[in-house]
């Protein structure tokens, strides 16, 4: 049945496919991940697959980019060279061969956790069979990649990124605006925007506290996205040239989102925001040492006025009630301390467990992707592709990590980035289920290449921006 936010979202992705330039599909692609659980296609009408809002977005991009005129010799030179994107490539290659074989080969020899008989709560194990779950994800899984084929080319062009930043804004603010339904006891709209075929844990509470979980499937999810909204708009906004969002909205925006996240209840959440608070610290250091150029060091004085305030006026507060920390303590007992002991805690580490003892069993080939899942997102890879894809995908990550920029901009993203992806492994480690990373890193990913590659046609040692057109019609190269 097509329910209001489907025929909502088809209403703007048609709007955005008939607009010139690829600007209005970035709002409706950032716009739509707050929707995690959203398949725009009813699962009825599709075998029971879950075409969700991002992915059809990111494949409707691709279609609208690849169209252009000699864009696609661009993007497969990109994929193909090793010093881009070729051992991501290799990574899909890899994984398809996995995926096509391995459940063929050592059907009914290897215990999996299957996803079509595994529920919350359960501690199902089956046999290796291939399965249309293998389709599926593999699925998924491609069109991460060209995703990322496809930010490439798009985030060349500097007006773009722009607009990608923009877009990403309006993202943390419809994840926030989803949040706020949610405490507000909008469960009932939100409801209508769950139309994926997923084993949904809505409305559950710890330590009487309603774990918030916004549009998306389950707690941990809006945990881990509000984080990566949070994350991403405070470290990439010293790239936006909007003065007004840059100082003013996109701090409160993330700070926000931040708390949102750890309002979530999820103990994975807890690990990230953690994390995001120690790289806030390390970032200020950067900034203030001028790495990042002046723009991005300017603010510094300010926020450490705005932290220095917010924790005095916190001492200050539980200096005179300290019993106002007795329920956040007793949440941070339940879902950190005493993790260990919960239900979730061993249903989670069964899946891991067995992966990881799959992965083994098939003498390091990798059972493919869809066969089992797990709860740390390094053993899903690392049991879906085997060891090959594993060090080509992780082989690529170190790429994304030593990539470096000529210019302020691109030392900026590429610095903001890697600060985003460490709060995010960090999550996925806890929560990982399956080896597909997901549009978000993807646009992550294509940011920090389109930024740090050179021009063909600009020479040596010049800023590869400096004159950059809002067409963009130069090829890209090392």
């Amino acid at each position: 049945m097509l329910t209001v936010p489907m025929a909502i979202y088809w209403l703007a992705a048609i709007w955005a496919l008939s607009r010139k330039g690829v600007g209005p599909m970035l709002y409706v692609l950032m716009m739509s991940i707050p929707f995690g659980a959203l398949a725009v296609i009813p699962p009825t009408m599709t075998g029971g697959m879950s075409l969700l809002a991002t992915s059809i977005s990111a494949v409707l991009l691709f279609a609208k980019v690849v169209l252009r005129e000699g864009t696609y010799e661009r993007v497969l030179a990109n994929a193909l060279s090793f010093r881009r994107m070729g051992l991501l490539t290799l990574f899909l290659i890899v994984t398809i061969v996995v995926t096509l074989v391995a459940p063929r080969l050592f059907a009914g020899a290897v215990r999996i956790v299957p996803y079509v008989w595994t529920h919350y709560g359960s501690l199902a194990i089956g046999w290796l069979y291939p399965s249309s779950q293998n389709i599926s994800q593999l699925l998924y899984l491609c069109i991460s990649v060209f995703a990322v084929f496809i930010f490439v080319e798009v985030l060349r062009q500097a007006p773009l990124r722009q607009t990608f930043l923009k877009a990403m804004f309006w993202g943390g603010v419809t994840m926030l605006v989803t949040g706020v339904v949610d405490v507000a006891g909008g469960g009932a709209i939100l409801e209508t925007a769950r139309t994926a075929s997923y084993d949904y844990l809505i409305g559950a509470e710890v330590a009487g506290v309603k774990r918030i979980t916004g549009a998306m499937s389950e707690a941990s999810s809006f945990g881990e996205a509000t984080l990566f909204f949070g994350s991403s708009i405070w470290f990439l906004r010293h790239a936006m040239q909007d003065a007004k969002m840059r100082t003013r909205w996109a701090p409160l925006v993330a700070v926000a989102l931040i708390l949102f996240s750890f309002s979530s209840t999820s103990s994975a959440a807890y690990v990230g925001c953690g994390l995001f608070g120690i790289l806030a610290m390390l970032d200020w250091g950067v900034r203030a040492g001028g790495l990042l150029g002046r723009k991005a060091g300017a603010p510094i004085p300010l926020e450490a006025l705005v932290a220095a305030v917010t924790i005095a006026a916190a001492f200050a507060v539980l200096a005179f009630t300290p019993a106002i920390l007795n329920p956040l303590i007793e949440l941070i007992d339940e879902m950190v301390f005493s993790k260990t002991t919960s239900w979730s805690f061993i249903e989670r580490s069964h899946w891991t467990n067995k992966s990881l003892e799959a992965f083994f069993a098939t003498w390091g080939m990798g059972v493919g992707a869809g066969s089992t899942l797990s709860s740390n997102w390094f053993v899903a890879v690392l049991a879906s592709t085997g060891v090959f894809g594993t060090a080509a995908l992780f082989g690529f990550f170190a790429q994304m990590f030593t990539r470096r920029g000529v210019t302020d901009e691109a030392a900026v993203i590429a610095h903001a980035v890697r600060m985003i992806f460490l709060p995010w492994f960090g999550v996925s480690l806890l929560i990982g289920t399956i080896p597909d990373f997901g549009i978000k890193l993807s646009a992550l990913f294509g940011l920090t290449l389109a930024v740090t590659m050179r021009s063909r046609t600009t020479p040596e040692g010049v800023p590869r921006f400096a004159s950059a057109g809002i067409r963009g019609e130069e090829t890209a190269r090392f």
